[in-house]
Parts: C-alpha cells; structure tokens; sequence
C-alpha cells in the first residue's frame, strides 16, 4: 500500500497569528469616515448623537480592537467573534459589544470582530487559534451575512459582499466576476458560509470551548443557525439615512448594550 507523507504543519502566507485587519486610521474605519461625518453634521439626521462626540479607534499590531496578543491570558478570557458589528464601526471601544460584554462578566473579553469579515475570516481565525494553543474561556460568535466570501492569495486577503455586486459588469474585475458567479445560485454562497461556521464551532468544541451563536439579521429565506440578536435600535456615527427614510448603519452603543446583557446572560449558564 502506498504511504504518502502529509506536511506536519501548513505556511500561512498571510499572519503570524490571526488574519491580518490592517487599519489606516485611529479616526475613522469602513463606512465611519470623514466624507460622511461631515454629511451628517450639515444634515443633522434623527438618531445621530456624533456631531461633538469624537470617534477613536485603536488597533494591535495586527489590526485587531483588542490587546496585543501576548498580553492575553486565554484560558479566563472570552473571546466574541464576527464582522463590523462585533468590531464596532462607528463607536468608540468602551462601546464595543465586546468591552460591555466585558463589563457585564467582570472577566476580560478580546473582540475578534473583522470589518467586511465572513464565515471564512471566524473558521480561519478559530484554526488558527487552535493550532497556536490560544484556548479561551468561551467564544461568542454574531454569524456574519452567510453569502459573503473571503478570497486568499499570495499577496492580499479580499472581502465580497452581494451589495458589490450592483454596479459590477462583469467584466472589470476577475475576482469580483467569480464572486459573481459564486454567489448566483443563491444555495451554494449561503451553503458555504454555514459549513464555515459549522466548522468554527466544531473546533472550539473539539477544545472543550463552550460556543454561543447568534445572528445579528435574518435575511428572508436564509438559514437560520441561531437565534437572533435583539434589531438595531440605536446607530454609530456611520448612520446614513436610506431613501425611503429608513435609517441605516452599524449598531450604537444602547443596541450594543443590549446584545451584551444577552450574551452574558448565555454565557452565566455554561
């Protein structure tokens, strides 16, 4: 019978720990950025409460809103997990769901959230924190949109998302024409981002990690893997309002508030 001989480890090209998030700025990130603050403060939009209320974020040295990873004790910290809503755009880090959560356990909590982040970006992440030993206390996961989709090469990490899509030809861009045709038979997307999560909690379990999953939306018609988080009821500084007057954004600090009581709460069950 022929033996093959499997690599003992794998090269990531990419981090020496997690993903690598590079930010550029401590005032503004994704949607919160300069060009919209000063929209909103011309316009005074209902429910923005930023006009005189400076936004600051800051980053470890790989990019993350959380200590720099030989300062953490995994195994009495906590860890949340998931996209911007978990890194929290557009309100400042005591405002974090990860630092409320923080302040409702009176235990450490490191926010793992990744702006633009996918299944893929928690399932890399919980492989990698497996293989570097980092076993944390539990882990909360808010599953990000289940369509969007991580691409890996040599030199950059890419995020997709179906809002990408709308003004794209097809043509001009060959990633993004993959990520067209990945996401058009709506199952195969939505089908692998749920395996990614899947594969997210089975590690933490495989470590004896207790795992909470939540949804922050439902989008119509998609898997449903968990419960969902109580709606958005109060925005960050990136608020814009929608043509129909609906107003849109990342969650504020009384909805982060909110979702940190409930985690919390999950969690004092363990």
């Amino acid at each position: 019978m022929k033996t093959t001989n499997y690599p003992q480890s794998f090269t990531y090209p990419h981090a020496d720990n997690l993903l690598p998030h590079w930010q550029p700025s401590r005032h503004w990130c994704g949607t919160d950025n300069e060009d919209l603050y000063k929209i909103n403060c011309e316009q005074r939009p209902p429910y923005w409460i930023w006009e005189n209320r400076p936004v600051e974020y800051v980053w470890n040295k790989e990019g993350y809103r959380a200590p720099e990873w030989s300062t953490v004790d995994w195994p009495t910290t906590h860890v949340v997990m998931g996209c911007s809503f978990v890194l929290g755009v557009g309100v400042n880090e005591d405002e974090t769901l990860g630092h409320q959560l923080s302040q409702q356990l009176k235990e450490p909590v490191v926010n793992l959230g990744y702006g633009g982040g996918t299944s893929q970006v928690i399932m890399y992440n919980s492989m990698r924190m497996q293989e570097l030993g980092w076993r944390p206390r539990t882990v909360s996961i808010v599953i990000p949109e289940l369509s969007r989709l991580t691409y890996f090469n040599e030199h950059e990490v890419l995020q997709f998302n179906a809002a990408q899509l709308e003004y794209h030809d097809g043509g001009a861009n060959d990633v993004l024409s993959m990520y067209q045709q990945w996401i058009k038979p709506r199952p195969n997307a939505e089908l692998y981002g749920r395996m990614a999560i899947k594969g997210a909690v089975a590690i933490w379990q495989s470590m004896g990690v207790p795992v909470i999953l939540r949804h922050h939306m439902l989008f119509p018609g998609h898997a449903v893997m968990a419960p969902k988080l109580n709606p958005v009821q109060d925005f960050g500084r990136d608020l814009i309002i929608g043509p129909t007057g609906k107003p849109i954004g990342h969650p504020g600090p009384l909805t982060l508030a909110y979702w940190a009581r409930t985690l919390a709460d999950e969690i004092r069950l363990l």
